[in-house]
């Protein structure tokens, strides 16, 4: 087995890498943009949270780039 110092040295002997495995990113952009809209739901229906425009904009924008990624990954099939 040849040495790590000789693999750096000589990238020609090594083994060649393996194939990349396809994933489906969908359901975790799925997940994720509805993890967001409870979140958001909550913040906004359940009495006596204190909302601020951030954590509104912070949900608004999780389920938005969720929904963005979920177009993406459909793209990229």
């Amino acid at each position: 087995m040849p040495s790590l110092l000789e693999l750096v040295l000589h990238p020609d002997r090594r083994k060649p890498a393996p194939e990349p495995v396809p994933v489906s990113l969908g359901p975790a952009f799925v997940v994720g943009s509805a993890t967001w809209l409870v979140a958001l739901a909550i913040m906004v229906l359940w009495p006596g949270v204190e909302v601020t425009s951030t954590v509104i904009a912070t949900c608004f924008v999780g389920v938005l780039l969720g929904g963005l990624g979920l177009l993406w990954s459909r793209r990229q099939r």
